[in-house]
C-alpha cells in the first residue's frame, strides 16, 4: 500500500484549501442572510422568500462543504489504513469536527426558525473553519 500514499497524502492536502474556501464562503453568505432577514417583519419566513438567490446558494454550500469533508475522511481513512499517522493524535479530533459540524448542526436546526439555523449553520461555519487550520496544522511534521 505505501505506493498509493504519496498520491493520497496530495489529496488529502489538496482538499485543505477547498474545505476552507467553502466554509468561508458559507459563513459570508450566512452573514449576509442574517443582515437581510433582519429587515424582514417575519423573522422565520423561509430563506427563499428574502433572497432566493442567496438561499439557495447557501443551501449547495452547505452540501459541497459536508461532501469535502466527507471526501477529506475516506482518503484520511485509507492513509490511515497504509500504515501513516498524523504528527500530533489531534489531528483525529479536527477531522472529526471537520466531518461532523454540517450533520450535527443539520440535526440541531429544526427548519422552522430560519433565522436560528442560520446562525447554527453560521456556527458549524466557523467550527469548521477553525478545525480545518488545526487539522492542517497537526497531520504533517513541523517543516525545520
Amino acid at each position: 500500500m505505501a505506493p498509493l500514499l504519496n498520491p493520497l497524502l496530495a489529496i488529502h492536502t489538496i482538499f485543505v484549501p477547498l474545505i476552507l474556501l467553502a466554509g468561508l464562503l458559507r459563513l459570508i453568505v450566512a452573514i449576509i442572510l442574517l443582515v437581510q432577514r433582519r429587515r424582514l417583519s417575519d423573522i422565520n419566513a423561509p430563506l427563499s422568500q428574502s433572497s432566493p438567490t442567496l438561499a439557495r446558494l447557501f443551501r449547495w454550500l452547505l452540501i459541497v462543504t459536508a461532501a469535502l469533508g466527507v471526501l477529506q475522511a475516506v482518503v484520511g481513512g485509507l492513509i490511515f489504513l497504509t500504515g501513516a499517522r498524523p504528527f500530533d493524535s489531534l489531528h483525529f479530533v479536527y477531522g472529526g469536527i471537520v466531518l461532523l459540524a454540517i450533520p450535527v448542526a443539520y440535526a440541531y436546526s429544526d427548519q422552522k426558525r430560519v433565522r436560528r439555523d442560520v446562525i447554527i449553520m453560521l456556527i458549524a461555519a466557523v467550527a469548521i473553519i477553525g478545525a480545518a487550520v488545526r487539522a492542517f496544522m497537526t497531520g504533517a511534521p513541523p517543516a525545520h
